[in-house]
Order: C-alpha cells, then sequence, then structure tokens
C-alpha cells in the first residue's frame, strides 16, 4: 500500500515504473520471510548440506526461468524469476524440515493463518482509508505508516484476548515441541 507513496516521495514521478516490480518483490520477501527457519535448523542439527541443496534449487530456479520472462517482460519478468526461485526453495526447504523435525502441517498453518490474515486486514484497511480521504502520498507515510502499525499491533492483541491458544510465540512453541531426527 505504500509502494507509490514512497516511490512518489523519495523517488519522484519517472520512478513511478517500478511499482509493479517491487511489489513482486516484496511479495517474495514476503515467501522467503516465512521460510528462512529451515535453513539454520538444518545447521542446528549438524545436515547443513541441506540448506545447500535447498540454495542450489533456489539458484536453479532462478536461472532457468530469468531469461525467458525476461525477454518477454522485461524487469517484471526478472523479479517473477525471483519469487519462482523462493517458491521452489520454500517447498524443498519445508519439505525437509516436516520429515526432519516430524513436524505436524495442521499447527504450522494455524500458527501462520493468523498474521497472514491480519497483515492481510490491515493492507484493507489502509488501502480504504486511501481511497476515501484522497490524502497526498507524503501526508500517507507519515500519518498512515504509524497509524497501521498501531491497528497491526492492536489486531494482534485483540486476537490473542480471543483466542488464548495463540501466541506471537506460538510458532517457536511449537517447533520446541518437536521430535528431531537426527
Amino acid at each position: 500500500a505504500f509502494i507509490p507513496d514512497f516511490t512518489k516521495v523519495f523517488l519522484g514521478e519517472k520512478w513511478l515504473y517500478i511499482i509493479p516490480i517491487v511489489q513482486v518483490l516484496v511479495i517474495a520477501g514476503f515467501v522467503r520471510s516465512l521460510t528462512a527457519i529451515p535453513g539454520p535448523m538444518f545447521q542446528a542439527i549438524g545436515k547443513p548440506h541441506l540448506d545447500t541443496y535447498s540454495q542450489g534449487i533456489r539458484l536453479a530456479g532462478l536461472l532457468i526461468p530469468i531469461y525467458p520472462l525476461g525477454k518477454a517482460f522485461g524487469m517484471i519478468g526478472v523479479a517473477y524469476s525471483v519469487l519462482i526461485s523462493i517458491v521452489c526453495m520454500s517447498f524443498y526447504s519445508f519439505f525437509y524440515a516436516i520429515k526432519i523435525f516430524d513436524l505436524k502441517i495442521k499447527p504450522l498453518f494455524k500458527t501462520l493463518f493468523t498474521p497472514v490474515i491480519l497483515g492481510g486486514a490491515l493492507i484493507l484497511i489502509i488501502t480504504s482509508i486511501e481511497h476515501t480521504f484522497k490524502i497526498s502520498p507524503l501526508t500517507n507515510l507519515a500519518i498512515l505508516g504509524p497509524i497501521s502499525l498501531v491497528v497491526f499491533m492492536g489486531m494482534v492483541i485483540l486476537q490473542e484476548y480471543l483466542n488464548p491458544e495463540y501466541k506471537m510465540t506460538s510458532f517457536l512453541l511449537a517447533l520446541l515441541n518437536t521430535k528431531t531426527k537426527i
């Protein structure tokens, strides 16, 4: 929601073409943030080769589509290549993490579900405010940025109040309560 405003305020009108590219890369970064945990876990149990294979899959997932997508769609195609590589790596990493640590999929998805839904709700709220009040990009960054942080934290606190099982640390607790096969 803030990418167009950030681009207008800090980079200027001539950079507006990068907005869709940055949006794809933000999605790639979000997916990567969800899947960054298995690599250090593999290192911790003495299986660094699994992380190496994961990175190899990421590299192949980038190199194979980058030229055709870049040639066909330009920079946005290259951004999609980055997203494809991260998704490919994520499937591999999660498959082995689930297998090695005997993780249960339902608790993992249940833990990730709430932050994703809260983030989506926050995007809808902020986008609605932007379109309803037609505020300037600088005002949007200065006011809606901090407001979005407060709203998101309030939504997390409300979720923890309404659902006592959900805690921000429940993902880590789910990992600690697994049986490790070394």
